[in-house]
């Protein structure tokens, strides 16, 4: 069985429209959304939640829904969409908690409009569900 990630779309509403919350990437140039392994004794859809807490300290999100899987190199990859309901600054900082290799890191966080360009934005991997992220929210 090949190793599971979880990816979370997280969007909130707003006057203009969606937005998704979005960190700059420690790796390579653009922006990441929270993701992280699968670890034993749970679902995916529970790793995206746990992971959520962890990297950007948030919890009460809404799932809406799965938009999809994808097989990449020995990494099945599971994509969530969630909404916040809470109110939560355009800008803001976490620290990771968790047992993971990100642990003590400082992430910052901000919205990004939901565009078609919004997959340019996002580093490789990120961005392999925007148009069915783009398509629920139609």
């Amino acid at each position: 069985m090949p190793r599971q990630k979880s990816f979370s779309y997280i969007i909130r509403l707003n006057q203009a429209g969606p937005e998704l919350l979005v960190f700059d990437s420690l790796e390579e140039p653009g922006l990441e959304v929270p993701k992280g392994s699968v670890q034993p004794g749970e679902t995916p859809a529970q790793a995206a939640v746990r992971e959520v807490w962890e990297e950007a300290g948030l919890t009460g999100l809404t799932l809406i829904r799965e938009l999809g899987v994808t097989l990449w190199q020995d990494e099945e990859q599971h994509f969530y969409l969630f909404q916040t309901g809470q109110e939560l600054p355009d800008r803001f900082e976490h620290v990771v908690t968790g047992q993971d290799g990100d642990r003590g890191m400082r992430y910052q966080y901000r919205w990004m409009a939901v565009t078609p360009a919004l997959g340019q934005s996002l580093v490789q991997g990120s961005q392999r569900f925007v148009r069915e992220l783009l398509a629920a929210l139609e």
